[in-house]
């Protein structure tokens, strides 16, 4: 799938909905934003090659109405297809709009605002999968954002992350090393890391909200096999 050159034209920074002619930038120049970067900072400067833009589940003619900052455009998948301005989609997308597979509308909110503002850098081939922290929605598959964050241990704590020892505690955002990050803009600590001055309150409310109402995801002890 790929934009034609009649729409590289430009693309909205915040991950919503794009207008006529919206096209991927590359990630580049959000790098070179701050001069002064913290050392979690620069860590991302890795993923400087992503490009930034809108992903097939972002243009689904199939809208999430819970979703945040997302303005009607009048631009979808299928709008870019009839204008010419995107090729090679293929069939199934065009026949089953993606959406994000979620257990509550709450949810399907909060992934879809982690895909269009933290999947850029956190996925499966970028150059920060080693983290394993998998936030980009595939088009028409599962992805992997809760495995990867819900009860999945914090690697190393940093500075001014107290008592979080999971990405993502259910029922505790508090205790929620995701959440803390997000809601933080202490250089060593905020996310993203580059390119904001202020914590996006709508979203910290969502995600708050999101994990205040998840369900603990049961474990279970190993199986003694019987002789």
């Amino acid at each position: 799938m790929r934009l034609t050159p009649g729409a590289r034209t430009g693309a909205r920074r915040n991950g919503s909905r794009p207008g006529a002619g919206a096209a991927p930038i590359r990630s580049k120049a959000a790098v070179r934003t701050r001069s002064r970067a913290s050392p979690t900072a620069r860590s991302v400067t890795r993923a400087a090659a992503a490009k930034l833009g809108f992903s097939a589940v972002q243009l689904s003619p199939q809208r999430d109405p819970g979703a945040l900052h997302a303005k009607p455009s009048g631009v979808d998948l299928n709008v870019l297809i009839e204008r010419g301005l995107l090729v090679g989609l293929p069939d199934p997308l065009r026949m089953a709009p993606p959406a994000i597979s979620a257990a509550s509308a709450i949810e399907r909110a909060a992934l879809g605002y982690l895909h269009g503002n933290c999947g850029h850098c956190h996925n499966e081939q970028g150059p920060l999968a080693n983290i394993g922290l998998f936030l980009r929605q595939p088009a028409g598959a599962a992805g992997r954002a809760i495995a990867s964050t819900v009860n999945h241990p914090v690697r190393k704590p940093l500075p001014g992350q107290s008592e979080a020892t999971l990405r993502i505690e259910p029922r505790h955002p508090d205790r929620s090393a995701l959440m803390q990050r997000i809601a933080s803009r202490s250089p060593a600590l905020q996310m993203p890391p580059l390119g904001t001055e202020l914590a996006d309150r709508q979203a910290v409310d969502l995600l708050r909200r999101w994990i205040e109402q998840s369900e603990p995801i049961p474990t279970f002890p190993p199986q003694q096999t019987s002789h």
